[in-house]
């Protein structure tokens, strides 16, 4: 488990969450990037309840 899958999954869990903010942007691209190629495994997780 790495830093970028939790703030993936709570981020993607929180149904308030309205805008992401990163000093850098090339962190908020590869934040994206992750959800795009983890995305079955955050839903699995999310539906389940597992971290």
């Amino acid at each position: 488990m790495n830093f970028k899958y939790l703030r993936a999954l709570y981020g993607l869990k929180d149904a308030a969450l309205a805008a992401m903010d990163s000093p850098f942007m090339t962190a908020l691209v590869d934040l994206m990037h992750f959800i795009e190629t983890n995305w079955e495994m955050l839903v699995a997780d999310i539906e389940t309840g597992r971290i």
